[in-house]
């Protein structure tokens, strides 16, 4: 015959620690709690609970204590506890947290077949008529079925009393019996001292992963990170959303936890500020679509969640030509650096009537493919837009497409008067400006919030005037050792974020009233797939055991950070599977960039004095990839190792060369200034060589993380 134990063997708790249910239990007690014990109340109420328990199991001496002996004590120090209350509730949280470990359950429906019926045998406070009714719930205990819980027979598996029990009950001599347990005390030494067979399992252990997101996560919160990690863990032992595939393992380990910590960042704003409407911007929101119904659900709220079409070319179509004028300020913005035909295609603008546009005024650009890279050149090309026949037809045009996101906007709801917020990844603030502004000029006199993951440094001063909250702002004053920053190498990963969390395979939207698509460049390169295999993955971790995680908006940024850079920074070797052939997508104006996994390659195309500076300032030896740390796994040993005296090479040279550049000045630190969107910003030779100096310590770095997972 099999025994097996009960907790951590046949159903596993969403928390890593059971000490960790106590503190979900002061939540549920703060009223109270908080007039005796303050603002540390949690803390105090699971230290008295702990307590409470280990001086009645000192009183009895034998077996476990039961559940109300323990809240008798506890009434003794919080004396405004109700003993009724406080044990309706701890069992209510721990039947909401309990899950089966579906390898064990194959094993006791193996035994069950075998010998005909199976027992359960648990050291444990709970009431036995609990235990039978979670074990009933999760098909793991039939009505033949035995169950033994120390706290009802005095006696206890730790020091071997009550598998004596089990063999007088039973009838059994101790050979006969086989237990699984995962205590190696109580479990296995206990049970061999008794001539009982024993198997050693442990369906319920935290993997090295999972142990370390825990004590990272720990010092900010003990609770989030217990219920975190305790979900991941469930969602890989479980069987209806075990792991099957790469895509699951990285949606179990970052993708899932983020968008989770992200919705509650969301739900807090909501709660804050009564937000009824949420709508979410498509494409980068769906994957926060799916965790957000589930958490609105579980956390029995009532905020509407609503997914909508935008996309910067839809936007745009619909913000340039507003109350009658046109705003260039955006179309320079987009198309900067970009060809004369590109941005002809873009407005619809026929090459015939651009050439007799350009017949009539020779000030207007006749080559087509020259690039719009400085003032003159786009004041030139945009005298074309005056021309009455390019006027009178962009102007109807963009008219109609301003008319069309009207409609749309209004079917949907978005001018109702309801509290409600919009939803984005954010960035640079370009789609929030545009729909802003779109908002504004219909006369929407008080426009939704805008709850947003990050925003660069501002350049578009414009578009804050509206406002916004989010979760990442970077700074405007960052020092010369900005790539030390966390927060910067956020914001360095925009791209990798956009492909892994959006989970949206669609195509982007072009138009409101044309309803066409724009893109059609992932079934080339792979990115639908891996949108499509990450939505899959996360519609089934969303299921499988999400959970309501109660913290500060401080806390959960912070923890949005150590998951970001746990993930990128510790990458698992087999996550490159995945992206050894994908390719960035920059939807807006290029195909794609470089692959994200590519590995890295000795080149000397880079040695020239023109591109020293370029050198010097910009790049490092992993160059500017979307995933540093899966290039350099990517990499032979050998291969980078040929790399760095390269790299070695060129820095020294760059160094010499700013040096030559600089005595050849009246000032030995002559400045290189360099223009930008804020005016002239300087950078002295000083200012150089700590680049460099920086970027010397890159090379050990990316050495260390090759050796790491070689």
């Amino acid at each position: 015959m099999w025994s097996f134990d009960v907790y951590d063997t046949c159903l596993t708790r969403l928390y890593i620690e059971p000490d960790d249910l106590f503190l979900e239990i002061a939540l549920k007690l703060e009223e109270d709690l908080k007039k005796q014990f303050g603002d540390r109340y949690k803390e105090s109420f699971a230290n008295i609970r702990k307590q409470a328990e280990n001086l009645v199991r000192n009183k009895i001496k034998e077996g476990e204590p039961k559940l109300e002996d323990i809240y008798i004590e506890i009434k003794k120090i919080i004396p405004d506890l109700s003993i009724k209350n406080g044990i309706n509730i701890e069992l209510s949280i721990e039947e909401n947290s309990l899950l089966p470990c579906y390898e064990t359950l194959k094993l006791v429906n193996k035994a069950r077949e075998r010998y005909g019926k199976v027992i359960f045998i648990s050291d444990m406070y709970l009431p036995t008529i609990f235990l039978k009714k979670q074990l009933i719930k999760y098909g793991f205990f039939h009505s033949k079925d035995s169950l033994y819980v120390s706290s009802e027979y005095k006696k206890s598996k730790d020091d071997g009393s009550l598998y004596k029990t089990v063999l007088k009950n039973e009838k059994i001599q101790a050979h006969q019996l086989k237990h699984h347990g995962n205590n190696y005390h109580s479990d296995i030494v206990q049970a061999k001292r008794l001539q009982i067979k024993t198997k050693y399992i442990k369906p319920s252990a935290l993997t090295e992963r999972e142990h370390e997101l825990a004590n990272l996560i720990s010092p900010t919160s003990s609770l989030i990170a217990s219920k975190l990690v305790a979900s991941i863990r469930s969602f890989r032992i479980s069987n209806n959303h075990q792991i099957r595939n790469i895509y699951d393992d990285l949606t179990c380990y970052f993708i899932g936890p983020f968008l989770w910590i992200l919705a509650e960042w969301i739900i807090n704003q909501c709660l804050r500020s009564d937000i009824k409407e949420l709508y979410l911007c498509s494409r980068d929101c769906l994957g926060l679509e799916i965790i957000l119904k589930n958490l609105i659900t579980k956390k029995k709220l009532q905020i509407k969640i609503i997914y909508f079409a935008v996309s910067r070319k839809a936007l745009m179509l619909s913000s340039i030509y507003l109350d009658e004028k046109f705003n260039l300020d955006i179309l320079k913005e987009y198309f900067n650096n970009k060809s004369i035909i590109q941005v002809l295609e873009f407005l619809d603008i026929s090459l015939k009537d651009y050439r007799e546009a350009a017949e009539q005024n020779k000030n207007i650009p006749k080559d087509i493919k020259l690039i719009l890279n400085n003032n003159q050149i786009w004041c030139n090309f945009l005298k074309s837009l005056e021309n009455k026949k390019v006027f009178d037809r962009l102007s109807k045009s963009l008219k109609n497409e301003t008319n069309a996101s009207y409609n749309y906007f209004q079917s949907i709801g978005l001018f109702s008067e309801r509290k409600k917020a919009i939803v984005d990844f954010g960035w640079a603030l370009r789609c929030h400006y545009m729909l802003a502004s779109i908002l504004n000029s219909y006369g929407i006199k008080k426009l939704p919030k805008f709850y947003l993951l990050g925003v660069k440094k501002l350049r578009n001063f414009e578009a804050a005037k509206y406002g916004y909250e989010s979760v990442f702002q970077e700074s405007t004053n960052q020092t010369t050792e900005i790539e030390n920053n966390d927060i910067f190498k956020f914001f360095r990963r925009l791209q990798l974020f956009e492909l892994l969390l959006s989970c949206d395979g669609s195509n982007s939207l072009k138009s409101y009233s044309k309803k066409l698509l724009f893109c059609n460049i992932y079934e080339n390169d792979g990115e639908k797939n891996l949108r499509i295999e990450f939505n899959q993955s996360l519609q089934k971790f969303a299921s499988s055991s999400l959970t309501s995680l109660q913290g500060s908006n401080d806390e959960l940024q912070s923890i949005l950070m150590i998951l970001q850079k746990h993930c990128f920074c510790k990458p698992k070797k087999s996550w490159i599977q995945i992206f050894k052939n994908i390719k960035c997508v920059n939807e807006s104006f290029a195909i794609s960039h470089k692959t994200i996994a590519k590995p890295l390659s000795p080149s000397l195309k880079n040695i020239s004095p023109k591109n020293l500076q370029t050198i010097a300032l910009n790049k490092r030896i992993a160059g500017s990839r979307a995933w540093r740390e899966l290039s350099l796994l990517n990499t032979p040993l050998l291969g980078y190792i040929i790399h760095i005296p390269i790299y070695l090479m060129l820095l020294i040279y760059s160094k010499l060369y700013v040096k030559l550049n600089t005595k050849t000045q009246s000032n030995s630190l002559q400045s290189y200034t360099k223009k930008s969107n804020f005016g002239n910003k300087t950078l002295n030779a000083n200012d150089i060589f700590k680049k460099i100096k920086i970027k010397c310590s890159f090379i050990y770095e990316d050495f260390l993380v090759i050796l790491r997972y070689k």
